[in-house]
């Protein structure tokens, strides 16, 4: 899975930039499996939002609750990291 990188903005105006991590994205799954979330096909926004608070969670730009970001998070503008070209000299042949 590729990273992310986003953008929230809070209610009270406040904005934080963030970039996920494999552990956003299995942190999203053992909670989703808890709460029967299905996949992230399922439920793109959710995905986003809730990989967004967790790395925000994870840094500690954001100390709140999962619940307590949903009510105060007015938009998660989330975006690919670029990856760099791969080197065709770089093969194992």
């Amino acid at each position: 899975m590729r990273r992310l990188q986003g953008t929230v903005e809070m209610a009270d105006g406040t904005t934080f930039e963030y970039e996920t991590r494999t552990a956003d994205y299995v942190r999203f799954e053992h909670v989703g499996r808890k709460h029967g979330w299905g996949g992230v096909g399922a439920n793109p926004a959710l995905w986003e939002a809730f990989t967004a608070w967790a790395a925000l969670n994870r840094t500690a730009q954001y100390a709140g609750t999962w619940d307590e970001f949903l009510t105060d998070a007015v938009t998660v503008d989330a975006r690919q990291v670029p990856v760099p070209p791969t080197s065709e000299a770089s093969s194992d042949d």
